[in-house]
């Protein structure tokens, strides 16, 4: 989650529709007590939820966060008492039941000094079995003037129980010109790099940002690489996923520039139906990645060996 910043409504590009409901909603005192914002990574899911928890917040009565007011400098500083903030902890990858714990003790106390108290789960998939049975019991009686937010890339992680208590906002994906509005205005992302980037990013900014970091760093290479897999021995399909590995977070979208490199490639290759089945091939592998959360480095070499016999 961003820090020392403040996400207002105002910088959010896209997702009007679900600002506009979350804001009326609220108002009206007809907001569930618990949320699952779900949608594709990096189309602004954290963001949104940032910037309601900024606004409920605020001190003043306006459409949005003020950024002046003592409360919107709390939320700044990740110092509101009213806010709670819960992510995978450096050098972990799941989150644990002890947050889960904290998350209940948190809701259960009345509000401080805000209307409301807010608690912000990021990548709530990554919540243990433990961890969500323990939230479990603060979903079948939440607190009133509590408001918790799950924000999930993929909602079928989460145990049924959990999911069936949780009011779903959905998330679109952006436009191309929206993606591309995002990187060249918040992002100072040339315009013509903007538009490659967003032909590819179906619909994410984050998706596009972790693109061009692929691309300026060994990308490229690795895409060259993928493209004469039928050559490589089994040590080097090894090595090959290990360098894929080595930044987790950067796996998808190196994938998929590399997909997109596979498809160009195939309409100059000498033999283009080889080389579309081993696009076929990884665009499976990018869906299994994206719907689940499998072992990914025996999935890749599992993809590599598939496409050297192909």
């Amino acid at each position: 989650m961003p820090a020392e910043e403040l996400i207002t409504f105002a910088d959010i590009l896209g997702q009007d529709a679900t600002r506009d409901f979350l804001r009326k909603a609220a108002r009206e005192e007809r907001l569930a007590h618990a949320l699952q914002f779900s949608g594709p990574e990096g189309i602004g899911k954290c963001s949104v939820a940032l910037a309601f928890a900024a606004w409920r917040l605020c001190e003043r009565d306006g459409d949005d966060a003020c950024g002046q007011c003592a409360a919107c400098r709390q939320v700044i500083g990740r110092s509101h008492p009213d806010l709670l903030l819960v992510s995978v902890a450096a050098g972990k990858k799941e989150i644990g039941v002890d947050r889960a714990r904290e998350l209940k003790r948190f809701t259960q106390l009345r509000p401080l000094s805000g209307k409301v108290k807010i608690a912000i789960i990021d990548g709530a998939p990554l919540l243990t079995t433990a961890a969500q049975n323990a939230l479990l019991k603060t979903l079948e009686d939440p607190p009133k003037r509590s408001v918790l937010i799950l924000v999930a890339n993929n909602p079928d992680a989460l145990l049924p129980t959990v999911r069936s208590r949780l009011h779903r906002v959905p998330f679109s994906p952006l436009s191309n010109d929206e993606v591309i509005a995002v990187l060249t205005q918040r992002h100072d992302v040339p315009h013509g790099v903007a538009k490659d980037l967003a032909a590819l990013a179906e619909g994410s900014p984050g998706r596009a940002l972790t693109l061009r970091a692929c691309l300026d760093s060994d990308g490229a290479e690795l895409a060259d690489e993928f493209a004469g897999v039928r050559d490589a021995g089994y040590l080097e399909l090894v090595q090959l996923v290990t360098r894929l590995t080595q930044r987790d977070s950067d796996v998808v979208a190196r994938l998929e520039m590399i997909l997109a490199r596979l498809r160009d490639q195939a309409a100059t290759s000498p033999s283009p139906r080889s080389a579309l089945r081993r696009a076929d091939l990884l665009r499976d592998a990018l869906g299994a990645l994206r719907r689940t959360n499998p072992n990914r480095q025996l999935l890749l070499e599992a993809l590599l060996l598939q496409m050297a016999r192909t």
